[in-house]
């Protein structure tokens, strides 16, 4: 009796981890078919997110190209270049975890979208079944800020949407809440050695 209890409060335990983790994490098959999905998922998949399982992922997401195909995900011309999906299968072969940027485009209201998301894919085994986990963190923020920072030329000073311009730490600090530490890179190590040897 001692063994289930302690069972049923690893699964709950396991439960409240997942759901802690604010990036959308789901549990996927080599078919990239959602097994299971964490709350962060949840509000990603929409109003009635258990309709996501036994979806593949691009249908349960709502990816633009998820119905170029009548067969649906993953079946479409567009979907072997599918970077969600090249990266589970890299997963799946290499027994390998699998990490990069991949944008996709997103239906959301009848609007389609780009996003950015980090992608890990760490394949695992339970029970004998093979699986992969999906974690997708949204850089969209942070490459929307990448493409439209305007930038001093000369003094690399940093100009916001209200005609601001500040030092490149100090905008990142400001809209991304990063915090730099200050260093010399060996070219300019050089260069004020020089000036200190001149005084």
């Amino acid at each position: 009796m001692r063994i289930a209890v302690t069972q049923m409060s690893n699964e709950v335990l396991l439960r409240q981890l997942l759901d802690a983790i604010p990036a959308f994490v789901f549990l996927v098959d080599q078919d990239v078919t959602i097994l299971d999905y964490n709350a962060a998922a949840a509000e990603l998949l929409g109003p009635d997110p258990q309709k996501a399982l036994r979806q593949r992922s691009g249908e349960a997401i709502r990816c633009a190209r998820a119905k170029d195909s009548p067969e649906g995900c993953g079946r479409g011309g567009f979907c072997r270049h599918c970077g969600l999906r090249s990266a589970v299968n890299e997963a799946f072969a290499g027994h390998r975890v699998v990490r990069r940027r991949v944008r996709m485009e997103l239906m959301e209201a009848g609007e389609s979208r780009e996003v950015c998301f980090l992608l890990t894919a760490s394949p695992f085994s339970y029970q004998n079944h093979e699986r992969v986990v999906l974690v997708l963190e949204n850089l969209s923020e942070v490459v929307q800020l990448e493409r439209i920072i305007p930038i001093c030329v000369r003094c690399h000073k940093m100009r916001d949407d209200k005609q601001f311009w500040s030092n490149v730490d100090e905008y990142l600090r400001r809209h991304i809440d990063l915090t730099f530490t200050h260093s010399l890179c060996p070219d300019c190590v050089r260069i004020e050695k020089a000036k200190l040897e001149q005084t």
